[in-house]
């Protein structure tokens, strides 16, 4: 309310008689957490610092690869500040998925999702029994991005959004010494606008 507020209060500043325009509210999404467990891991443990969403622009043809150090750097990515482990166990299921927080967008389209580990955090395991602190050293600096075919979705105004992001850990710990190496794989696994599935290949 108050945000609307602002805008009808700009927009008559300006103008002295244009009409309040909701739809320039900017878009949220609800990103949710779902994990796969490989076989004898009882726990898993990520030690999330924070989850950054980009936004590409309107056409495809005027967007940076993202592949591109400068795609890495644009300054388009919206932060959810995570702040703490979060145990996946028992996040198989999209009805048991985390949520994990709201993050606001403007116009545009959702092209890529990365996830930053906590620094001096440890990010840990439970492994038959015993528990283990997972190697994350070659993790890339710029976080785990989907590592899948991604489909971009258009944010657009005033609308509301979700997403659930997987980690399938099962392909994604690999046994290093007496624990295991976190490799950097991450997908899209359901989105939402308006309450309706979007399909997401």
């Amino acid at each position: 309310m108050i945000r609307t507020l602002s805008y009808c209060l700009a927009a008559w500043t300006v103008t002295g008689l244009m009409a309040c325009d909701t739809n320039l509210e900017p878009s949220t999404l609800t990103l949710k957490l779902t994990a796969r467990l490989p076989a004898g891991v009882q726990t898993a443990a990520l030690a999330i610092d924070r989850i950054e969403v980009h936004l590409g622009a309107d056409s495809q043809l005027n967007s940076i690869a993202t592949t591109s150090e400068e795609f890495d750097a644009d300054g388009n990515w919206a932060i959810l500040q995570v702040g703490r482990p979060i145990e996946l166990a028992g996040l198989q299921s999209e009805t048991n998925a985390l949520v994990l927080g709201d993050v606001q967008l403007n116009d545009g389209r959702i092209d890529q999702v990365r996830v930053f580990l906590q620094d001096g955090t440890a990010s840990t395991a439970t492994a038959n029994g015993k528990a283990c602190d997972l190697a994350v050293a070659k993790l890339p600096k710029n976080g785990i991005k989907v590592s899948t075919p991604f489909k971009s979705f258009r944010s657009g105004r005033n609308l509301e959004h979700a997403m659930i992001l997987d980690l399938p850990l099962d392909k994604g710990l690999v046994t290093a010494g007496s624990c295991f190496e976190l490799k950097p794989m991450l997908a899209v696994r359901k989105f939402w606008t308006g309450g309706k599935a979007v399909s997401v290949d």
